[in-house]
């Protein structure tokens, strides 16, 4: 992953982690930058497509599969 932050309660593991970044590097390079501004442009337009997406599929399965009743996306029970 390029960018971002990783949060951890156990201290032993932390200090591990920072260990590795000494070892590794946390600072992206001109490329890796470049890459991470590039696609934070277009991130709003594959958010909204990712989205429309999962309401479409969403909407098909809720037509084609059969659920059982109670289930959270049951709809009302008069729902076939």
């Amino acid at each position: 992953a390029i960018g971002g932050a990783l949060c951890v309660r156990d201290a032993a593991l932390a200090s591990e982690l920072r260990a590795d970044r000494s070892a590794v590097g946390s600072t992206p390079g001109a490329l890796e930058v470049w890459l991470l501004m590039r696609s934070l442009r277009t991130l709003h337009l594959r958010v909204e497509r990712q989205s429309a997406t999962a309401a479409e599929l969403a909407h098909w399965l809720d037509r084609a599969v059969r659920r059982e009743a109670g289930h959270p996306l049951a709809g009302p029970p008069t729902h076939a």
